[in-house]
């Protein structure tokens, strides 16, 4: 997905729109505008269509942003369901308002131009088909999500480009009989060429200006010993599958040192256990093929996970019958989250220190992480280190900011 940085590219494709609002109101208290602002008239459906679709457009590119971006969850957890009904609803309403527009063209025998009207039309239908498979999860094949992930968040950006383009040629009107071009020495290809430039290189700058630091030192450092990563996990291989975002809490990606990684059971067991890595590997192993959801809309489907499962550990470390809850910390050293016993036991919930028969990415939870699969990723807690087995539970990192602790994907625990 672009940076959200890109939303900066609202502010002069809004100042473009409001200006059209008011343009009457400055063509009668300022008369030299006219040359600037004056265009042929619309028929009143089509000038409402325009109004709604400028003040819409961004409307639902901020709300979007704010379901997708992990750091707005937290200041605006309380609203979340509401941006979602927001987004969607308004996403509906904008659609047929766009492609209602777009239909009754036909009848018009003076029309705005084909160009514009079908090429929104277009980035409408692509927009909200995959809108939908995100908006209803288990509605749609797995696959479907992640390809809709992709093509709602790309698709919108692209819209966003192309609506300045849109806006510049539209606000200065570069045609040849207009007054304006009286001043200027240009062909529209070569304005339509300068514009989309711009924006290309106004887009690069953003993404630039929104790159994670190749050089930003990872949170909790302490608790991996300073050690430098495994060139194993440090990026996954060709074949391997990547996930549309890799989210961390901790603003980092810790570095772990496979030959200093312990993992720690402790609690209410008989036997606490402090594994290493190549401890956990020699462990009964399971290869388990699952779909991996996140909260956030995106899921990646027939994802092959090995590792141990926790049904294992538990009968290797002695787990008291009075244990209810697996409480499950990270190496980043801040985030933590727990699971039932129940819970931890169902088939598919393991400890996976594989992706793909590769090391795990190191963004992705190396050397080991838990994978939750009924449940949204949130509740896969990486990098882990250290499972307190208890009687009972905890309130989770995100659980805090008023996520669902028994996080059942689409709600259903079956």
């Amino acid at each position: 997905m672009p940076s959200p940085l890109w939303l900066i590219a609202l502010v002069p494709l809004l100042a473009a729109g409001l200006l059209l609002l008011v343009r009457g109101r400055l063509l009668r208290s300022n008369p030299g505008l006219g040359a600037f602002l004056r265009h042929g008239k619309w028929p009143r459906g089509y000038a409402l269509s325009h109004a709604g679709f400028i003040l819409g457009f961004p409307l639902l590119m901020v709300s979007g942003v704010a379901l997708y971006l992990e750091a707005w969850h937290r200041a605006l957890i309380a609203w979340l369901p509401h941006i979602e009904n927001l987004h969607a609803w308004g996403g509906i309403a904008f659609a047929a308002l766009i492609l209602l527009g777009t239909a009754g063209l036909l009848g018009r025998p003076r029309r705005p131009r084909w160009l514009d009207w079908s090429l929104t039309a277009l980035l409408t239908a692509l927009v909200t088909l995959s809108g939908f498979a995100l908006w209803l999860p288990g509605r749609f094949p797995a696959s479907w999500d992640a390809v809709a992930f992709a093509v709602h968040g790309w698709v919108s950006y692209a819209w966003l480009g192309w609506l300045l383009v849109h806006a510049a040629l539209r606000l200065f009107s570069f045609q040849r009989k207009h007054p304006l071009n009286a001043r200027f020495d240009y062909a529209r290809r070569d304005a339509l060429i300068g514009t989309a430039g711009a924006t290309v290189l106004g887009a690069g700058a953003l993404s630039w200006l929104g790159r994670p630091s190749a050089d930003a030192p990872a949170q909790a450092g302490a608790q991996t010993s300073g050690a430098v990563q495994s060139s194993a996990g440090s990026t996954p291989r060709p074949r391997q599958t990547r996930f549309p975002a890799y989210y961390t809490y901790a603003n980092g990606y810790p570095s772990i040192d496979p030959a200093v990684f312990r993992l720690r059971i402790e609690g209410l067991v008989d036997h606490p256990l402090v594994l290493t890595l190549a401890q956990l590997e020699a462990l009964e192993q399971v290869r388990e093929r699952r779909t991996f959801t996140c909260v956030t809309g995106w899921s990646v489907p027939n994802v092959l996970w090995t590792g141990v499962h926790l049904q294992t550990l538990l009968e290797l470390a002695g787990a008291h019958a009075g244990a209810t809850h697996l409480i499950f910390h990270s190496g980043d050293g801040v985030y933590v989250d727990q699971l039932t016993v129940e819970q931890a036991k169902r088939p598919g919930v393991l400890l996976a220190h594989r992706l793909d028969d590769a090391p795990l990415p190191r963004e992705g939870g190396y050397p080991l992480r838990l994978v939750v699969p009924p449940m949204y990723g949130y509740k896969s807690v990486k990098w882990v280190d250290r499972i307190v087995v208890a009687d009972h539970g905890v309130v989770g990192t995100w659980e805090r900011y008023g996520y669902a602790d028994a996080a059942w994907i689409g709600g259903n625990s079956a």
